[in-house]
């Protein structure tokens, strides 16, 4: 692995099985020498320092940084296992703790993050929110429940750019048939706001060969039969994203319509999709996508050499 830390220099503190470390010192880089650990519950992360488990190591145990402004140039690396297996769900922790904590038992959580790179996740439930600085080089595999990325949080990017690039969803299936989750591109009736003019996604290569759920569910109202309760999201428009070199191996093998849903004060309108396809064929028209009134300008553009 690249820049895989000395053990031998000043700056790193390497961790022994059966070893808490210090959650402060003079260390940049923990380094957690082969065998178990157990850091326990939210195990504090710093800026400016990395956390490195090698292959024959695992950790168990959740890293967490909670201090606002703090969570940038934090590096988690390593081919080894961060697992939290040895933690209860925090809806089975007694005393009970609050809605608020349960970040803690995540396995990683960062407060005010910058730019997400070079990572594989496995998730039974959400992989990424489109959010922070940038998302590229990632390798994302949903289990059973949760969205590849989540788009619901736009307005808090605002008019900056922000770039996912280069990812590949290699598994993205659910338990689940008609209900919200899922998918690999999802609004899901939860925006917050107006935004989306400055978020570009490119070449994002979708290579499930059998999905479950469609890979769009962009809906600020969830249309019937997708859920039993009146969700809405708040007002404000979803506008000028891109959708860049987006390869689609397979529609849903359940026959899943694409849906982009509106709603009367939160449309979806002038997003742009260049090169898109499914099963190597180039997607040409809104015809694509199942649509409601309050959708609008949807613009298209092919690879001039593409195969109809």
């Amino acid at each position: 692995m690249n820049d895989k830390p000395t053990l031998d220099a000043p700056d790193v503190l390497a961790v022994k099985p059966g070893e808490m470390p210090p959650s402060n010192g003079p260390w940049t880089t923990l380094y957690f020498l082969p065998g178990v650990h157990d850091l326990g519950l939210a195990f504090p992360l710093r800026a400016n320092c990395q956390y490195y488990i090698p292959g024959d190591a695992i950790v168990y145990g959740t890293l967490s940084n909670r201090q606002w402004g703090d969570g940038h140039h934090v590096t988690i690396r390593g081919l080894g296992t961060l697992s939290g297996a040895r933690l209860k769900h925090p809806n089975y922790v007694e005393p009970e703790v609050s809605e608020k904590e349960h970040g803690l038992y995540r396995p990683i959580e960062l407060v005010g993050t910058t730019l997400i790179e070079d990572c594989f996740l496995r998730t039974q439930d959400d992989s990424l929110y489109v959010n922070g600085l940038g998302i590229r080089r990632c390798v994302l595999w949903n289990d059973a429940n949760g969205s590849s990325f989540v788009l619901s949080s736009l307005s808090s990017v605002g008019d900056r750019k922000l770039v996912v690039e280069d990812c590949d969803v290699i598994y993205a299936r659910a338990k689940w048939h008609h209900w919200s989750g899922g998918r690999v591109f999802n609004i899901r009736a939860e925006n917050n706001g107006e935004g989306g003019s400055g978020v570009i996604f490119r070449n994002i290569n979708i290579e499930d060969p059998r999905p479950t759920p469609q890979q769009f569910f962009l809906c600020m109202t969830v249309p019937p039969p997708y859920s039993n309760e009146a969700k809405i999201s708040d007002a404000g428009d979803v506008s000028g994203v891109l959708f860049q070199n987006i390869s689609i191996a397979a529609p849903s093998v359940l026959g899943e319509p694409q849906v982009l849903w509106g709603q009367s004060d939160a449309r979806i309108r002038n997003l742009t999709f260049e090169n898109m396809t499914v099963a190597g064929k180039p997607v040409r028209d809104a015809e694509f996508f199942k649509t409601n009134d309050f959708v609008h300008g949807l613009n298209f553009t092919t690879n001039p050499d593409a195969k109809p």
